[in-house]
C-alpha cells in the first residue's frame, strides 16, 4: 500500500483530539497491525526538545485503536493503558508507529504499539493498551 495520510483513509475515525496524528503517514494497514512514519517537529516535542510523553500516549491510543479497527468494525473504548518511554526523540527525527492487536475476545482487546526511530531503530516508547469491545 501507497504512504497515504492518516486522514484519507480513517476520516470516519479520526475527529477531535485524535487529529494530531493527521500528518502521520500511514504505511501498512491490515490484519490487527498497522505502521506509521511521523517526523517530530515543534508541536510534538516539550521544553527541553524531546517527544512529548502525553503526545506519545496519544500516538499509542491511536494507533493501537487503528490495528483494532483492521479486526473489530464495533465500538470500542479504550480502558487502561500503560507507557515505557526509554529514549527521546528530537525536532527532525523521523519515528516509526506500530501497532498491535495482541489477542482479542468478544468483550476486551489486548493492544500493543511501538514508536521506534526510524534511522536507528532504537525503541523510544512501548504502550500496551486494553480496550472494551462495545456491540
Amino acid at each position: 500500500m501507497p504512504s497515504q495520510t492518516i486522514s484519507k483513509l480513517f476520516s470516519k475515525h479520526i475527529k477531535g483530539f485524535s487529529r494530531v496524528i493527521d500528518k502521520s503517514k500511514l504505511l501498512f494497514t491490515g490484519d490487527g497491525k498497522c505502521t506509521a512514519i511521523l517526523k517530530i517537529n515543534e508541536k510534538h516535542v516539550n521544553y527541553l526538545g524531546y517527544l512529548h510523553g502525553g503526545f506519545s500516549a496519544t500516538l499509542v491510543d491511536c494507533f493501537s485503536s487503528l490495528a483494532l479497527l483492521t479486526k473489530c468494525p464495533d465500538t470500542f473504548v479504550t480502558i487502561d493503558m500503560h507507557l515505557s518511554y526509554f529514549k527521546g526523540a528530537k525536532i527532525g527525527e523521523e519515528v516509526v508507529i506500530n501497532g498491535f492487536v495482541i489477542k482479542m475476545g468478544k468483550k476486551v482487546a489486548f493492544l500493543e504499539t511501538t514508536i521506534c526511530n526510524k534511522t536507528t531503530n532504537n525503541m523510544l516508547v512501548r504502550g500496551t493498551q486494553t480496550s472494551l469491545i462495545i456491540n
